[in-house]
């Protein structure tokens, strides 16, 4: 059973049928210049991520808590990242093509999953009209971080089934010395700042090993390797009576869990910016019940509900009211 606690992190169709309409919606979603110039810092920031070698300490604030980071980032083809606690219990997460590493001291447990995303800009999407008919993208004020001079880029979500994002970027590299995950009415769930930042040349080898690890840790692999892909156009027995707009089917497929053997299916939806996922697991009497209900973690929410013998749970960093939704319309296909 995939319950909220395990959890580490269709398609929409419109017609126009009368031309005033139509030129109505044109002039409502047609991106202006200046969310031209703030997606054209996002792609810089995408790329900078992803491309520049680069080496600092952050501070994480999120679900009332507040985390010290290292991170050492190598771009390019090799490219590779680790990041290291620096206050709680020791961990590490190491990213590089294959996937996911999180080495945890306090359980003594190295966990492998090759399926977690590299997060939300890795990959930003190129359809800025798409995207803004669902966001509002805008510069703010020039800003100084760290020192240095920086922009910030504001993405305002138009509806409250998202959420949006502050981002204080760094003139010369684009890379973001601050970020937030904000409501729909700006107030901050999540923040991240920079507390050292370097662009360096080059980052060793020695500088990406893990520190963490040993003989007495226990390695758990995620079941990524063993998921079924399932085609897009395949009926699976299960309907989704609501998405949040704009929102479509990215990914479909089954998981074995890696204890119990037990299959899952598992339907990941997204926006190009949110994205959320559908988990849906076959029940007996004998199956501990599972989260029912609404739950959280800081930005994420999840809904967990019983359905004709499955357990459903919907889970993502969205608000709860579109886990919630989602969750309340999945049903049985007629």
């Amino acid at each position: 059973m995939l319950r909220f606690s395990r959890v580490p992190s269709i398609a929409r169709a419109r017609a126009a049928r009368l031309l005033p309409l139509a030129l109505l919606a044109t002039a409502l979603f047609s991106p202006p210049a200046a969310a031209g110039e703030a997606f054209a810092w996002l792609d810089r920031m995408s790329n900078a991520i992803q491309d520049l070698n680069y080496r600092g300490t952050f501070v994480y604030q999120h679900n009332g808590k507040l985390d010290a980071m290292r991170i050492m980032h190598r771009g390019g083809e090799d490219s590779r990242q680790r990041l290291f606690a620096l206050s709680g219990a020791a961990r590490e997460v190491i990213r590089d093509q294959e996937g996911v590493t999180c080495i945890l001291s306090d359980s003594k447990a190295v966990m492998v999953d090759r399926s977690l995303p590299r997060g939300p800009f890795a990959a930003l999407p190129r359809d800025l009209e798409q995207l803004s008919r669902h966001y509002r993208f805008s510069l703010g004020d020039s800003d100084r971080m760290l020192q240095r001079r920086s922009q910030v880029v504001v993405i305002e979500p138009r509806d409250d089934y998202r959420y949006g994002y502050r981002f204080w970027l760094d003139s010369e590299h684009a890379l973001p010395l601050r970020s937030e995950l904000v409501t729909a009415s700006g107030a901050a769930l999540e923040q991240m700042m920079f507390t050292r930042l370097e662009v360096v040349k080059q980052i060793d080898d020695a500088d990406l090993r893990p520190e963490l690890g040993g003989e007495h840790f226990t390695r758990y692999e995620g079941p990524a390797a063993a998921a079924q892909e399932i085609p897009a156009d395949a009926d699976s027995g299960w309907e989704f009576a609501w998405l949040p707009p704009g929102f479509e089917l990215r990914g479909h497929n089954w998981h074995g869990m890696p204890v119990s053997g037990q299959r899952v299916e598992h339907w990941v939806f997204g926006d190009g910016l949110a994205t959320v996922s559908v988990y849906i697991e076959a029940r007996d009497e004998n199956t501990p019940p599972g989260l029912q209900g609404l739950s959280n973690m800081g930005a994420v929410n999840a809904m967990g509900r019983a359905l004709e013998g499955y357990h459903v749970i919907v889970v993502g960093e969205v608000p709860a009211v579109t886990a919630e939704r989602l969750a309340l319309g999945v049903r049985r296909s007629e």
